[in-house]
This record gives C-alpha cells, structure tokens and sequence, in this order.
C-alpha cells in the first residue's frame, strides 16, 4: 500500500503538460496495454470516444496491468488524489483474460472514468462513492456499476472482435 501511496505522491507532483502527445491523459508502463490500448482506438469508434473524451478532461488514467486481480473482477478504478486542477485515477486491469476480455475491460473501466470525468465535485474517494450511488447500483460495499459502463464494454467487443 505504501507503494501505492509514493506513486500516488509522485505522480500528482508532476505538472500536467499542455501536450497531450507529450504528456496524454491515459498512461500506462504496461507493454500489452498500451498494444491493446492502440488497437481499441484503431479499430472501435466507441474505444476512441472513450479515450479522446480523457484527453479533453481535467482527469488522468493511469492504466495498470494486474494479473491477480481477484476472480471476481475484471477491472476497477481508484480515484488516487486531486491537484492543481487534475484528478488522478488509477485503473486496475485484470490481464490474466483473453485479449477480447481485456480490451471490452479497458473500455468498460475507460467508461467509467469518463463519467468521473463528466462530474468535477468528484474530488476524493468519498465524492467518487456518492457519484456512483447517483448513477449507478451498488454490488458490494462501495462497489459499483452502471449500464453505460458495461454497454460500452459490449459494443467495443462487438466492433473489435465481432462477438
């Protein structure tokens, strides 16, 4: 957690630059991401949307790979901190799937910070836990879903891989 925490930290320290080609609002270090990341936008119209709708956000994604997510999870997002105008998500992807599942994941997960994005009083995790008991259902303790988010996971799979 520690870790988690000094990543966090060091991260929001950064001063977001005024290029999204130098600096975009979707980052991950993850090799296999960022391929699947580059075929979601080459080849599905929803994966795009999803993406550029960050990049014209005050909210950067950071997108990580995360074989041993528990079972029960494909994917899940963090709100990690706010500063100088940016939020900070960090995104969990569980890639112990088939590349089908990751990619539908990464849009379903892209989904939701997008409707993070769309609501700027969401600054901390107490805010994020009160914009999904709104707009979405609660599965667990501050666990959350909306049907936009697996929509877009549907259609994206639908474009991609025509299943």
């Amino acid at each position: 957690m520690l870790h988690v925490v000094a990543l966090a930290a060091t991260l929001m320290a950064l001063p977001p630059s005024t290029s999204t080609r130098d600096f975009p609002h979707l980052r991950t270090t993850s090799a296999l991401l960022t391929s699947l990341v580059a075929e979601g936008r080459e080849h599905s119209p929803t994966f795009r949307h999803l993406a550029d709708g960050l990049e014209s956000s005050n909210v950067i994604v950071y997108l990580e790979a995360t074989p041993h997510m528990e079972g029960r999870y494909r994917g899940r997002v963090h709100f990690m901190g706010a500063q100088a105008g940016y939020r900070y998500l960090r995104i969990q992807i569980r890639t112990a799937m088939s590349r089908y599942d990751i990619v539908a994941s990464i849009a379903h997960e892209l989904q939701h910070a997008n409707e993070i994005a769309a609501h700027p009083d969401v600054v901390c995790e107490a805010g994020l836990a009160a914009l999904y008991r709104r707009i979405g259902d609660e599965h667990d303790w501050c666990m959350f879903e909306t049907s936009q988010a697996q929509q877009a996971g549907r259609t994206v799979r639908l474009e991609i891989f025509g299943m």
